[in-house]
């Protein structure tokens, strides 16, 4: 899979609204895959993860339940320079940054691992 793959949707539940669905990006590095939301990213769905809501992640491959874990900023660096090296909208620039102006933009950017379905 490419390093950042635009994910159809991530289906996640809520106790007020029930199913919803949104687009994200997904970011691969090695084995590992991560779920960003920049700022301007529709948010109820870092809301559902960071709840414990069920959610499901709609691959090609199928529909897949997932578990996630928030990133914390500290470890966000490296996730952040592989989103700006496959040229995520707004990210120009981010490559030349180091470690520590990556954490503080990365505060505001939700991050979380996904375990792979």
């Amino acid at each position: 899979m490419d390093p950042i793959t635009r994910v159809p949707s991530l289906r996640f539940q809520t106790p007020s609204a029930g199913w919803q669905t949104a687009s994200m990006d997904l970011v691969t590095i090695g084995e590992r895959w991560y779920l960003l939301a920049p700022g301007s990213a529709d948010r109820r769905w870092v809301h559902a993860l960071r709840s414990g809501a069920s959610c499901e992640l709609v691959l090609s491959s199928g529909t897949h339940r997932i578990a996630a874990r928030e990133v914390d900023d500290r470890d966000k660096p490296p996730v952040l320079r592989e989103y700006a090296k496959r040229g995520a909208h707004g990210t120009r620039g981010w490559r030349r940054l180091g470690d520590s102006e990556l954490r503080w933009i990365g505060r505001e950017i939700a991050v979380f691992e996904i375990e792979r379905p």
